[in-house]
């Protein structure tokens, strides 16, 4: 995505992948602000700090009155004195004194002086990484310094008020201080993150988005169930059964699920059988859960509905719907293996044909003349028929069948797909006449931690083909 002058979509993106990935985001600010702790802790060498308190008298005699202009004086020769001790002169001397292994420059930087505000009082620091070694000079200039400057100035004197002390604790580094800072970058790097995020990552977030970028009508919002506060629920595809049979269902879901029924209808003929094909561009955006919820609200209307699972490659629906996998279902209808009675299962007041056997050519099966004959069969005995077919991105099923359906219901996973995969998809079911009914925004909202990406890729090439998954947990795909 391209960020250009008055894009509308910009921030909103921004924001919807602050909220995607705010726990790593502050993650990462806590990761800055504990190397900033460690750093100070562990890799700073510590320095101490020797301190001295002398006070500038402008006066030599020893009248006890000091009058406001005698202490303007002696301020002024309190900052003169400042300069004075951190001269070459006195800190040569000091050097010379100590027989120290430093030079001026040195040592200067370990010096510091100040002025005691509205005050005579000057303070004098030495710092090092040697305590020992920052008392040893102080005293040295402590003890050269009142000469030198009487020697200097003419004028005044100077008295220790404290005498030269080293401080227990070492000033630096500031743990607090090399924090903060640590936390500082760290939250201009998640900054800069949720920018480049937002710039690089082409998907589609927002209902507006969707209409104004496919032109598709969204027909409903569905939010996203936080599975993880589901509880006595031993495996990721029991969570998902129970959310979909609506046992714990939350009152939103159901409100998005009545309301898609209710937009789905009245796009529908108002007479004979509707049948209603339910894709998507990817594997992972929830079209079977879509279409479950669908015809368990459309049958909850006193209506005969029937859900016929079309992807045969990678079925979910009876892992969905807490069955086992039969044998009979639509590749035994279509190829001659069983009859419709044998094959038709019923679940929670909907019909269910089941995937069946996994087939080598489900695309030719869902293109054939028998597909066309049991469409014409099972419309003369319901009043809708779900096909939940596979992601079009990569796979001609739902093309196949279009002819045969009053029309496409697309789900789009918030977030998820890229939306040139999304577009292609689209398209492809356009160039085929295909009729989109609208688009369904699914798992809005709630981030989980069961929203991850894990085997996610732009078609089937990458982990959905021939017989996939037919040993792993079903309840885990969409």
């Amino acid at each position: 995505m391209n960020v250009r002058s008055g894009d509308s979509y910009f921030w909103e993106k921004a924001f919807s992948v602050l909220k995607k990935h705010f726990v790593k985001l502050i993650a990462l600010i806590l990761i800055c602000a504990l190397i900033g702790w460690a750093a100070a802790a562990f890799f700073v060498k510590p320095k101490y700090q020797a301190n001295a308190s002398l006070i500038v008298n402008s006066r030599e005699s020893d009248v006890k009155t000091i009058t406001a202009e005698q202490l303007n004086s002696a301020e002024e020769l309190a900052t003169l004195y400042g300069i004075i001790i951190k001269s070459d002169t006195v800190l040569e001397a000091a050097i010379k004194d100590l027989d120290l292994n430093l030079d001026y420059e040195t040592l200067a930087q370990k010096v510091s002086v100040s002025s005691v505000s509205n005050t005579s009082v000057m303070k004098i620091s030495v710092k090092d990484a040697d305590g020992a070694e920052a008392l040893k000079i102080l005293k040295s200039i402590v003890s050269i310094s009142p000469k030198i400057i009487h020697d200097m100035v003419e004028a005044g004197s100077v008295k220790v008020v404290s005498e030269p002390r080293l401080q227990k604790a070492p000033v630096s580094p500031d743990k607090i201080r090399y924090t903060a800072v640590g936390a500082f970058l760290g939250a201009i790097a998640a900054c800069v993150i949720t920018l480049l995020l937002a710039v690089s990552e082409d998907r589609l977030y927002s209902k507006r988005e969707v209409e104004e970028r496919l032109g598709l009508s969204v027909m409903g919002e569905i939010p996203e169930q936080n599975l993880q506060k589901l509880k006595g629920l031993s495996s990721r595809a029991g969570r998902e059964r129970d959310v979909i049979l609506t046992k714990n269902v939350s009152f939103s879901l159901k409100e998005s699920i009545r309301y898609l029924r209710m937009m789905l209808t009245r796009r529908l003929p108002k007479t004979g059988t509707k049948s209603i094909i339910v894709t998507s561009a990817v594997a992972g955006e929830g079209k079977s859960c879509v279409a479950i919820n669908l015809a368990l609200s459309l049958a909850s209307d006193s209506k005969r509905v029937l859900l016929m699972e079309c992807d045969m490659r990678k079925p979910s629906v009876c892992a969905y719907l807490g069955m086992k996998d039969p044998q009979n279902g639509m590749s035994t209808l279509l190829t001659g293996k069983s009859v419709l009675k044998d094959s038709v299962l019923s679940k929670n007041g909907i019909f269910v044909i089941p995937a069946g056997e996994i087939p080598e050519n489900p695309t030719e099966l869902l293109n054939s003349e028998r597909m066309r004959m049991l469409m014409k069969l099972v419309q003369e005995r319901f009043d809708y028929i779900i096909l939940d077919t596979p992601p079009s991105a990569d796979m001609a099923d739902a093309v196949a069948l279009s002819a045969q359906s009053n029309g496409v219901l697309f789900v789009i996973r918030q977030g998820y797909a890229d939306t040139q995969v999304i577009e292609s998809a689209c398209d492809k079911l356009r160039n085929a006449d295909a009729t989109i009914l609208g688009a369904v925004l699914n798992r809005c909202g709630i981030e989980t931690a069961s929203s991850g990406r894990r085997g996610y890729g732009y078609g089937y090439g990458s982990g959905y083909g021939y017989g996939y998954g037919v040993h792993e947990d079903r309840g885990s795909r969409g």
